[in-house]
């Protein structure tokens, strides 16, 4: 059950009251969660607030006030699929690790489950210290999320004339998506999921439907194109889920392969058309972020001349009950 915006708004032993920004104090609740310091950092305060306006459904910011005057910020973009976006002050400047875990946990208390399912957070490895905070106001270590890029020669494009396929024969079948093949889709991801290595910690925590909704939301957009279900039969094999990107790149959203086969080539077959897909569409690279304990999955995207580019922590906070 959600706190009404009054109870989450109520003081700390400390004497910390965290409570929703009001409209005079966005722009220093915005330079708390950039700097710690609500008077630095205005031109960084509108370019943050004009990405994140363009990619949440809805935005709140909210504000922790003791007895000197603002100490802590924090703003939840609340995404397609009602995933919670958390940003929240660092621990530096005014911001302490009481004020942070006061106003992280009415924040936590104070979001409907209507707007977002689960709160999530991604850090730098560095920031340790927060994510200890974090962990006080209910939030878990989800996993290690490693961000990998291949470049895609122009004089080395394949071309898939007849689209993808497997090599499963005559029963193969290939389905792009269609709101008529919603329901296929829905299968063959979710078998996809069983026993996944790809931050199992989410499994269960949001319906399918808002699963397929943050996808669709990853990178600049969906695009049917570069959506494909395999099934051999009626069994589920698996899918492959693109999003074009910034930068004339193309993010692959989701790979997966349901258990049965899984150890069989298919991944390697799944990537080699990601990238032919990738390269017939005039894309220059190709993006992706991958669980640093998958570690098939990580071997799988290294022999094919992915790279790692960097790497962040994701915590989160269910907000509901898992998804049956």
């Amino acid at each position: 059950m959600t706190l009404s915006e009054a109870e989450a708004g109520s003081d700390s032993p400390s004497g910390v009251r965290p409570r929703l920004a009001r409209p005079t104090e966005r722009g220093p609740a915005l330079r708390l969660i950039l700097s710690g310091d609500p008077d630095l950092g205005r031109t960084r305060a509108r370019r943050f607030l004009r990405d994140l306006e363009a990619r949440a459904a809805r935005l709140r910011l909210w504000v922790a006030e003791g007895p000197a005057g603002l100490c802590a910020g924090a703003a939840v973009a609340a995404t397609q699929g009602r995933a919670g976006l958390l940003f929240h002050s660092p621990l530096a400047g005014q911001t302490d690790p009481e004020s942070l875990a006061s106003l992280v946990d009415a924040v936590g208390r104070g979001t409907s489950p209507a707007e977002a399912s689960l709160l999530q957070t991604l850090s730098s490895p560095d920031r340790r210290r927060e994510r200890g905070v974090l962990a006080e106001a209910g939030f878990f270590h989800l996993a290690r999320l490693v961000s990998m890029e291949k470049p895609i020669s122009p004089r080395r494009r394949p071309r898939l004339s007849r689209g993808p396929s497997l090599g499963l024969g005559a029963s193969e079948r290939r389905l792009p998506f269609r709101e008529a093949h919603r329901a296929a889709f829905e299968r063959a991801i979710l078998a996809s999921y069983e026993d996944t290595q790809d931050c199992p910690a989410l499994v269960g925590l949001r319906s399918i439907d808002d699963v397929i909704a943050g996808h669709m939301a990853s990178g600049q957009g969906f695009d049917a194109r570069f959506w494909f279900a395999f099934f051999h039969g009626t069994d589920p094999v698996g899918v492959l889920l693109m999003n074009p990107a910034e930068r004339r790149a193309i993010e692959l959203v989701y790979l997966g392969l349901a258990p049965p086969w899984r150890r069989r080539g298919l991944g390697t077959k799944l990537l080699d058309h990601a990238l032919a897909i990738a390269a017939d569409a005039g894309f220059a690279a190709i993006r992706l972020a991958v669980d640093a304990n998958n570690t098939p999955a990580r071997r799988l995207y290294h022999d094919a001349g992915f790279r790692p580019v960097g790497h962040r922590e994701a915590m989160i906070r269910p907000l509901t009950e898992p998804a049956r």
